[in-house]
């Protein structure tokens, strides 16, 4: 069967590298510092506007209320052990390894009673809706950040037309292309992420799944693991 989404990442790829190619590395590098502008900002804006959504409006609520929905309904509390419980049932979830880990850490027994939580299944919801909130809220930001940021590359489209330097620029374009694309491919791992507990993204995590190559790209996602050690 034809993974379509293994398709889809390897035609960015190559979409990047002949975008970055055609506006030269001048333009790329500065398309690339902006990206670097936008990750920082959100690193530094980030917690106080996730704070202030999450008291604000009802988005935290729904995703909790739907996470857990897609918890239970991937869990199996058959086990008598309660350890046994938890490594099995988080296992079982269609989430990457490192997320997984995660959750391993945050859900040992000493910290079950300590946390008082009430089920496994509330305790591994409420991990994981952090988690997925936390995402859709500095996707949000990059997104809307650069889209202002990136309105300033118009002034540079007379420094790409620069006589002597078309090919060294192309190439250089090239490979900063690519880094680009990888980049929006993290950035649509962690959409899927986000969703995982929505037909589209169960479905999308199972492409993954099956593709070593995306396996590779979305288990050793930066962006994620970046903001999973901010959690």
């Amino acid at each position: 069967m034809i993974n379509w989404l293994t398709i889809a990442v390897i035609i960015i790829l190559l979409l990047e590298l002949l975008i970055g190619w055609k506006k030269g590395l001048v333009r790329m590098v500065f398309s690339f510092a902006i990206s670097i502008v936008t990750f920082v900002i959100i690193l530094v804006a980030g917690p106080y506007v996730e704070q202030y959504v999450k008291e604000n409006t009802s988005i935290y609520e729904t995703m909790q209320a739907n996470i857990s929905v897609f918890v239970q309904e991937n869990l199996q509390q058959n086990v008598s052990e309660m350890t046994q419980t938890q490594e099995e049932s988080i296992t079982q979830l269609p989430l990457p390894e490192f997320i997984q880990d995660m959750l391993r850490k945050d859900n040992t027994v000493e910290q079950y009673a300590t946390n008082q939580v009430n089920g496994l299944s509330d305790s591994i919801s409420s991990a994981l809706t952090d988690i997925a909130f936390r995402v859709l809220i500095y996707v949000a930001m990059f997104i809307i950040i650069s889209i202002v940021l990136r309105i300033g590359l118009l002034i540079l489209d007379s420094i790409t037309k620069l006589p002597g330097i078309h090919l060294a620029n192309a190439i250089g374009g090239a490979i900063f292309g690519l880094i680009n694309a990888l980049i929006f491919i993290w950035i649509l791992c962690m959409i899927v992420t986000a969703l995982a507990s929505t037909e589209f993204g169960i479905n999308a995590l199972g492409m993954i799944k099956e593709s070593p190559f995306l396996s590779f790209i979305y288990n050793n996602n930066l962006l994620l693991q970046l903001i999973a050690v901010l959690l």
